[in-house]
Order: structure tokens, then sequence, then C-alpha cells
């Protein structure tokens, strides 16, 4: 495993560069070169999310997104054309990869461009967080209440001598464990549809860049 990898803001950059978005603004079009992209971009007529097709040095025509051509551009050449969308485990991969079949000068540079783009797009995104961010699932209330009622069971069945201290004990820590694994995993679902998959509290998390979905 490498040793020096990219992180934090670094990751969430990248994330957010590579993310396709369904129906975002240029979805559809073509593209024969990189500086067709800059200036879609630039004119406000095309998204760094939008799925596009697009044209490469070799003459193949590939399902992309103008982020992630942008982000190969910024490659060095030898490592091919990365068609992903990249998180944290996605870069400790590619990095590892290069570093054990490439030379030691090609894994540097990949290493600082890759600073240098996970930086500029992670400002360039802006991510905050609001109070509108932060989804409370719907079935929250129907999952704590089913835990309250088990472990009314319990204690029950505690009272009553079926069971001991320590079983009691276990098994409420048990039902309550997986109420919060299951409010976390409804949580995350809400999140990946909400803002059309670009919320940032689900960003971040899935990104690897910042937090868990436990925390959240």
């Amino acid at each position: 495993k490498p040793v020096v990898f990219p992180s934090q803001d670094m990751v969430l950059g990248i994330n957010y560069l590579t993310r396709e978005m369904k129906n975002a603004k240029g979805t559809g079009r073509f593209y024969d070169t990189i500086a067709e992209l800059i200036v879609a971009i630039e004119a406000g007529a095309l998204s760094y999310n939008a799925l596009i097709r697009y044209r490469l040095p070799d003459g193949s025509i590939i399902n992309t997104t103008p982020g992630r051509v942008l982000f190969n551009a910024e490659m060095p050449p030898e490592i091919g054309f990365q068609n992903i969308c990249f998180g944290d485990k996605e870069l400790k991969k590619l990095v590892g990869s290069v570093i054990h079949k490439q030379k030691s000068s090609i894994a540097v540079k990949m290493l600082d461009s890759i600073k240098d783009v996970g930086f500029k797009y992670a400002t360039v995104f802006g991510a905050t967080i609001g109070l509108s961010d932060m989804i409370v699932p719907d079935a929250k209330r129907t999952l704590v209440e089913t835990a309250d009622r088990r472990q009314s069971e319990i204690r029950e069945q505690y009272r009553q001598g079926h069971i001991t201290q320590d079983e009691r004990y276990n098994r409420v820590i048990e039902v309550w464990s997986k109420t919060t694994e299951d409010i976390s995993n409804a949580l995350m679902e809400e999140l990946k549809i909400s803002q059309n998959g670009f919320n940032p509290l689900y960003l971040m998390a899935d990104s690897g860049a910042r937090g868990s979905k436990t925390q959240i």
C-alpha cells in the first residue's frame, strides 16, 4: 500500500470533478477536443458533471464527463484515461498501481497533479453544509418505535426472570445497534438522491473525504 496519497479536501475536489450528474447542462453533446470543453464550460453551456461523448487522442469515442477529461489532462499520459468517479479508495488504488507499474518520476508527477487538481476543484465546488442538507429519513420514526417496543419486551422478560441481567443488557445493545445501522442506511439512501446526488453531506461521506454515515 502507498504511504503517500491524497486525503480530505483533495479527495472531495476530485470526487466532485469526476462525478456524473443526471440531466446536467450539456448532457448528450459531443466534443472533439479539450479546448471545446473548456470554452463551453466557461460560457456556462456545459456542466463539469454532464455525461457527454468525447473523442480521445487515439480517435476512439467514449461516454465520459468534462470533469474526467480535465482530470486526465493533468495526469501523466503513461497512466491512460481514467473514466471513473474517484473517491478515497479509488485514488489510493490508482496511486498504488502507478507506483508499482511506472517509474518513480511518473508517480511523483501524478501525485503533484492530483494535489493541484484536488485543491483547485475543492475551491470551485465550495462545499458548505446547511440545515437544508441534513435530511431526517422517513423511516426513522418507525425504526425507533420498533426498537422501543423491542426494548420493552426485553425488560419484561428480565422482570419475569426469563433472562439474566447480562442477557438483558446485551440484547438491548444489540437492538439499538441494529436500529442505528438501519437508520444510517436509510439516511444514506435518501442523501444519495438529494440534490441530484450532490448533497455535500453525501459527497463528503461517500468519497471518504470526511466523516462517515454513522457520524452523519
